[in-house]
């Protein structure tokens, strides 16, 4: 993670770093619902806007491995003839390293 990155995006405002890192928290289970919800549904374009918000949200807090990871699985539901199974494994492995990040979220929301 790069937070001075990310404060840098705030405009070195420590408060709104940590509220947004908290809102991030708060929206990772909503964002990680839809979607699994759009990979049962076999819809790709919705995998896609998933995919999106969270490489956008992993641009601004300069989490670099994760938001190439979520512009992967982006492009993947654009991708024509791409299957549930293939889009669902590499959403599963976008999601755990979301969700291993969170802990640092977390703390960074307390401070």
């Amino acid at each position: 993670m790069d937070w001075a990155a990310a404060l840098k995006n705030t405009g070195d405002d420590k408060a709104l770093l940590a509220e947004l890192a908290a809102m991030f928290v708060e929206d990772f289970p909503r964002i990680a619902g839809e979607a699994r919800a759009a990979v049962a549904q076999n819809d790709m374009e919705a995998l896609s806007r998933s995919a999106h918000t969270l490489k956008g949200r992993m641009a601004f807090f300069g989490v670099e491995p994760i938001r190439r990871q979520a512009a992967a699985v982006e492009e993947l539901g654009w991708r024509t003839g791409v299957g549930a199974q293939e889009a669902g494994e590499a959403l599963e492995a976008l999601l755990q390293a979301t969700a291993e990040v969170l802990p640092e979220f977390q703390s960074l929301s307390r401070t």
